[in-house]
């Protein structure tokens, strides 16, 4: 099984990349993400901007907002298609489609 990480925060990525994280000030959190990553065959941790990750955030604000466990069925919220369009919108700005 692969794992896929998705981070608007370069920092945090630069550092999940460095492999020698000794006497790093986050070294015991390094070391904890590194035994959660070890049963995955393929962990890979990538930057996204900022822009193009309203979806992520919606779901977090979200989630933050409820008191107890959420399963969508057969539905999509709308704060999802909401986000979508506007992470669509970022990314074909970006590459210059209208």
């Amino acid at each position: 099984m692969n794992l896929n990480v998705e981070s608007n925060c370069l920092e945090a990525v630069k550092l999940l990349d460095d492999v020698s994280f000794s006497g790093n000030q986050f070294e015991e959190l390094l070391l904890e993400i590194s035994k959660v990553k070890a049963p995955f065959k393929q962990c890979v941790i990538v930057h996204i901007s900022k822009e193009a990750s309203h979806l992520a955030y919606s779901f977090a604000k979200f989630g933050l907002s409820e008191s107890s466990d959420v399963c969508f069925c057969n539905s999509v919220p709308s704060f999802v298609v909401n986000s979508l369009m506007e992470d669509v919108d970022v990314i074909n700005s970006q590459l210059g489609i209208i």
